[in-house]
This record gives C-alpha cells, structure tokens and sequence, in this order.
C-alpha cells in the first residue's frame, strides 16, 4: 500500500520519517501525537492524552462539536466519538509508549489510516469560538472603549487562536476606531507567548 496518498498531507509529514525508517511503532505514536495536536489547535486546550479528549469533547458544553447536537442521536454520536478517542490513547497509544512494541506494516497502516479519518472528524467539528464572529465584534462600533472590556473579549480566545486573530485585526485596523483597537490589541498582546510576540515584531 502506498500510505502517503491515502493520508491528509499533514499527517503523512507527521509519521513520513519514523514510516519510512520502518519505525512503525513510532509512527503509529506520531499519528496520534498529530491528533492531539489537532485538537489542542482546535480548542486552544494544552491538557494531553484522555484529559484532553475529555475537556474537548465531553461534558454539556463541549468544545469541540462532531455535529449540532440537537437530537439525541446527535449527542450519542459525540459521546461516542469521545468513547473512540479515549481508546486510541488508552488501548493504542499510552502502552506503545510505555512498554515495548513491534508492530507490523499492516498494523501501523490500519491504525494510520483510522486517525487519518478520526482527523477528518475533528477538522470537521466545530468550536464555540469562530474568529469571523468574534472579529465582528471587535469592529462593533459598539465596542466599549475601556481595557476591561478588551480583556473580557481577549479571555474568549482560545490560546490556540490568539496569533492569527491579532494578525487579523491588525490587517483590518483601517474599518476600525484607532482608540478602541489600541485597547484590544494591548490586552491581545499581553496574552502573546514570548515566541509570538517576536513574530508579531517581525
């Protein structure tokens, strides 16, 4: 089978290198480190493993919606994608992490292939946050010009999407008032990681 063009691009640069050196232990962990990534991006959580699939998918308000979650059977299929991920982890991940393995090509090519379509899901899914909607709310003409009020809006952001929406707003100054974003992004900016913050200067 030729692995690479049945995967998301992304995912095949993630397992490429341990694949390729027949590591296929290594490159079963590297598919589900993708997932993690994928979903930490997706809700701006740093938590890993069950922790993270929990606080992403579980609960009444979950993060990260698999669908509308309008009926009944919609919430069986979230509880249910929470269910399946859990078990990469806990059957799949954390034992070839910490006990010895040798899986087979057919093994990592099964698995590869399942969190390919597990990512699909979860690029699918939805998050309470979407930056179009937040971003109109920070060229409100309405925006309260107070740095209270930009702090409540910036704590909205999920850490993951903090970047992109300066830069964002920062190309859009010219349909916003100079004050009220001066006080939106001085609060952004102070959320910056040090690595961020460079990369903003530059």
């Amino acid at each position: 089978m030729n692995l690479e063009t049945k995967l998301d691009s992304r995912l095949w640069d993630a397992v490429k290198d341990t694949y390729e050196n027949r590591d296929f232990t290594g490159a079963i962990k590297d598919a589900i480190y993708f997932l993690s990534g994928l979903i930490r991006e997706k809700t701006g959580l740093e938590s890993d493993g069950v922790a993270l699939v929990g606080q992403a998918l579980g609960g009444k308000k979950p993060k990260l919606r698999v669908n509308k979650l309008q009926s009944e059977s919609d919430w069986n299929v979230q509880k249910g994608m929470e269910q399946i991920l859990r078990g990469m982890y806990q059957a799949i991940r954390n034992p070839r992490s910490h006990e010895k393995y040798n899986d087979s090509p057919a093994e990592a090519d099964a698995i590869i292939l399942y969190t390919n379509y597990l990512a699909t899901i979860i690029d699918a899914s939805r998050t309470p946050f979407t930056r179009k909607e937040f971003l109109s709310r920070v060229f409100d003409p309405s925006f309260v010009e107070s740095m209270r009020y930009a702090q409540l809006l910036v704590s909205e952001i999920p850490k993951g999407q903090r970047m992109q929406t300066f830069i964002e707003v920062f190309r859009g100054k010219e349909n916003g008032e100079g004050k009220k974003l001066e006080y939106f992004t001085k609060a952004l900016y102070a959320e910056l990681s040090d690595d961020e913050q460079t990369q903003i200067h530059e």
